[in-house]
């Protein structure tokens, strides 16, 4: 018999590294660069195993971001001001200003996905403040309706994400 692991709780490199300080060791290591690919283990006794790579969909996002990442690294100062080609519900917009409606919307969404799995929401604060100066100049009430509950009451001092998100229109609970 021959086992194929996928870790869910750690990507496959930390699960491999976990493995190794345990006590395995590498038979064959099939990873490739771009991600894909498994490890073939075995243990003290010399039984082989596979650790497969992670879920497809945290490394999909990762190479999303850093090929994101790398036009956004050549975009030239004076481009930041060129206009998009498409219009969304919140109207036209630059280049620069459709990175700060993904900011606040990754920022967002990072935060539900805190609270759906009971962690922390240990997202930085400085760009939670900025992301909600920029949506409180962008996001009208004539926008909201089909994207956007009414803005929630949240405390003054709450963290800078749990007012970016009461904002959009989550309910904060203070207690988490």
């Amino acid at each position: 018999m021959h086992l194929d692991l996928v870790p869910l709780d750690r990507r496959r490199d930390e699960e491999v590294d976990r493995l190794l300080d345990l006590g395995a060791r590498v038979v064959d290591d099939q990873r490739r660069p771009d991600g894909a690919g498994w490890v073939v283990l075995a243990d003290p006794e010399g039984n082989e195993f596979c650790v497969e790579r992670t879920a497809w969909l945290d490394e999909q996002l990762g190479r999303a971001f850093a090929a994101v990442g790398d036009l956004i690294t050549n975009v030239r100062l004076e481009q930041w001001s060129a206009p998009t080609p498409y219009r969304s519900p919140l109207g036209e917009a630059t280049g620069a200003e459709r990175l700060q409606i993904r900011l606040y919307d990754l920022l967002a969404h990072g935060w539900d996905l805190a609270q759906a799995t009971g962690q922390p929401a240990a997202l930085p604060d400085d760009v939670a403040e900025q992301s909600l100066a920029f949506v409180r100049t962008q996001l009208t009430e004539h926008a909201r309706p089909g994207r956007f509950g009414p803005a929630e009451r949240v405390a003054e001092d709450a963290r800078a994400i749990e007012r970016l998100v009461a904002f959009l229109g989550r309910p904060v609970n203070a207690d988490r």
